[in-house]
């Protein structure tokens, strides 16, 4: 069966263009009409689980999906599906010029490092034969398409926020 996934809803540092990364930022309820509408497409999947990341800000993107599932999937919090630590990049402003140098910057978590722990959960998510959708964040979503091939549909290199895609392996022929 298909994983799907979503970005979280909006925070205030997303509002605002800053790396939020690990930070517990709450969603701002003023931009809550695209997860709304996100969440009233999504009610149809009728998922059997919500896996999710533990930072606040994707939990309370889950609570509001749930709330329209017909079945009220349980959310399972994984640790693993928690933002890129943006290490000295945190709470700053992105620029072209940081952007150029967060790969390479020693406080900041490698690509390496985000794949080694998601590519369990990845494997475990798809091995359960359930419809699932994961609520996280977009590092992960982006390590997964760029760096760990996967394809989504529709196809986007990334997501903005409360914006939703199905996810398969590219080897998959469903």
């Amino acid at each position: 069966m298909p994983v799907y996934f979503i970005r979280h809803a909006q925070t205030q540092g997303n509002a605002k263009n800053i790396w939020v990364g690990r930070k517990n930022e709450p969603i701002v309820t003023l931009r809550c009409d695209e997860l709304q509408a996100s969440s009233m497409e999504l009610a149809g999947f009728d998922f059997d689980f919500i896996y999710c990341s533990p930072l606040l800000r994707a939990r309370q993107t889950a609570e509001v999906i749930k709330q329209l599932q017909p079945c009220q999937p349980e959310i399972i919090i994984e640790s693993g599906l928690q933002e890129r630590d943006f290490g000295v990049f945190e709470g700053q402003l992105k620029t072209p010029e940081r952007r150029a140098m967060l790969d390479e910057h020693p406080s900041v978590e490698s690509i390496l490092s985000i794949q080694k722990r998601i590519a369990p959960i990845f494997a475990r998510l798809y091995s359960q034969n359930k419809k699932i959708l994961v609520v996280s964040h977009s590092a992960i979503y982006r390590c997964l398409i760029e760096h760990m091939g996967f394809d989504s549909i529709p196809v986007r290199k990334s997501l903005r926020n409360s914006e939703w895609v199905q996810l398969q392996p590219k080897c998959s022929t469903n």
